[in-house]
């Protein structure tokens, strides 16, 4: 199995935040906080950053649905 790269584990956590946290929006501040780390650190690209960015805001944060 091929480990996970950190664009990977970012996703990863993104979803279990919005499956299972008691305070989602508050969680996925915290995860694009280290999306916006990871970008600026060049660790991740811009491509996931984008990706990242997506699922983390349009899809969390400012989805009605995690208010």
């Amino acid at each position: 199995m091929k480990p996970l790269n950190l664009a990977d584990k970012l996703m990863y956590e993104i979803q279990q935040v919005k499956m299972g946290s008691l305070s989602p929006r508050e969680e996925l501040y915290r995860v694009y906080g280290r999306i916006q780390m990871a970008r600026e650190l060049d660790a991740i690209s811009i491509d996931d950053f984008v990706r990242l960015n997506h699922a983390c805001v349009a899809d969390g944060i400012n989805n009605p649905k995690y208010f």
